[in-house]
């Protein structure tokens, strides 16, 4: 047998006990009686000259995920896109668990002492939060409310709630609004707004270092805003939603009153009736302005009111299936 043959052998014997027999380095070389640095270098020739090929396979589908992530962050400038994959995209509850879970770890690579936190409403939120693992090395952290309680939600989707399941995993304090979501009249805004508690606690909201929040999927949804305002013609808007708790149209422009007229001697902005107006916390105009908001949602449902989210410039980072984000890449 010829030298060159013999070698040929030795490496393919030498792969073979190792990738096959699942054999240690060491014990393949004492098989074959060579040293475990010849034993290497056999095995990195026999995958140059093709004798072994190694086959990678994305299981997970992280690289398929990440191109998607990619193609969203230029598409619509955000600052960062992280995209779940799914079985189905009717599958609610898988849905919410993984974008909850991939926030968390999100939300963990960023968190530092003595940050201030923002936190909506609603189950991906409560998802996200649940996900969180206790570090009480995080101190002085703030966490504030974003939102008013809504009357018709399980308790544990309330901010208020959410909020204080938080401070449980860390060292800090909360910052909450003990008021409704909206309230029932013009003048029982005022009154709210007359609380001088109330009042710095949305100023503090309006500056946290990074907000969490959760995009609605109908406005149609919202029972307690349609007992509220049954004078407002809504139908027409079945296929927007609302982020933290405020109305979009389909391009993410703030819901207006179909019933106001124009008088011709006033400006819109003076006139026009917002049917968010009688939102208590933080609202979009001042969320905009925020360049960290975290916005988790997801669901076939709600495509169209993500979409009017994002194109409404109130996301600047986006967590959601792989179903929602190919929706989002079609062309408009």
């Amino acid at each position: 047998m010829l030298e060159t043959d013999e070698r040929y052998y030795k490496k393919l014997k030498a792969a073979y006990l190792v990738y096959k027999s699942n054999m240690t380095q060491q014990e393949a070389a004492t098989i074959l009686n060579i040293s475990r640095p010849t034993l290497i270098k056999m095995l990195n020739e026999a995958i140059d000259e093709g004798i072994v090929t190694v086959q990678i396979r994305d299981v997970r589908n992280a690289e398929s995920l990440a191109d998607i992530e990619t193609k969203l962050i230029a598409k619509f400038k955000i600052r960062d896109a992280i995209v779940v994959d799914c079985s189905s995209e009717n599958d609610k509850e898988e849905i919410i668990a993984n974008i909850g879970a991939a926030a968390a770890k999100y939300f963990e690579s960023l968190l530092k002492s003595k940050m201030t936190i923002g936190i909506s409403w609603g189950s991906t939120i409560e998802a996200f939060i649940s996900n969180l693992k206790e570090n009480k090395n995080i101190t002085d952290l703030k966490v504030v409310t974003l939102v008013g309680g809504m009357l018709y939600i399980e308790s544990k989707y309330h901010a208020n709630i959410l909020a204080q399941r938080m401070l449980e995993k860390y060292d800090g304090r909360g910052y909450f609004l003990y008021a409704p979501t909206f309230a029932s009249s013009k003048e029982e805004y005022k009154v709210w707004m007359q609380n001088k508690e109330l009042r710095d606690i949305l100023e503090m909201g309006k500056k946290v270092d990074i907000a969490f929040v959760g995009i609605g999927a109908s406005l149609m949804g919202y029972s307690e805003l349609n007992k509220l305002l049954q004078n407002i013609k809504i139908s027409q808007y079945d296929k927007v939603g609302g982020i933290n708790a405020q109305f979009l149209d389909i391009d993410g422009q703030l819901i207006l009153d179909p019933n106001y007229k124009h008088d011709g001697k006033h400006s819109d902005e003076e006139h026009i009736k917002e049917i968010n107006s009688l939102f208590i916390g933080v609202r979009l105009d001042d969320l905009k302005k925020n360049k960290f908001v975290v916005a988790l949602a997801g669901g076939a449902e709600k495509h169209f009111a993500i979409r009017a989210a994002i194109l409404g410039g109130y996301v600047s980072v986006l967590v959601t299936d792989k179903y929602t984000a190919q929706f989002l890449l079609e062309p408009d």
